[in-house]
């Protein structure tokens, strides 16, 4: 299989299951909602922490946990603010900004 095609794939993958939230838009919608209590914390680092956190999930041989924080940045992608500082969709094991 080649580059094209196995991006092809990737690509057709998305198109289906709907691309996953970036870390900058899930820090975007935490950091406009006023609800959340993100004190001192800037887009620049909320996101900066997500990737890292996501990063260390990718370079593990479990995709458990890259799997729940997934769907984490698509239960915040989803969630209104007021659900979201509910704890809707927390997780005290990956929720760490």
């Amino acid at each position: 299989m080649t580059q094209l095609q196995r991006a092809c794939g990737l690509l057709l993958v998305g198109l289906i299951t709907g691309c996953e939230p970036s870390c900058e838009d899930t820090c975007d919608k935490l950091l406009d909602c006023d609800q959340i209590e993100m004190e001192h914390t800037s887009a620049r680092e909320c996101a900066a922490a997500c990737e890292t956190q996501q990063s260390v999930y990718d370079k593990w041989k479990s995709t458990d946990e890259r799997e729940w924080f997934s769907d984490m940045k698509y239960c915040i992608d989803d969630a209104s603010c007021a659900e979201i500082a509910d704890g809707e969709c927390y997780d005290d094991e990956l929720y760490i900004w």
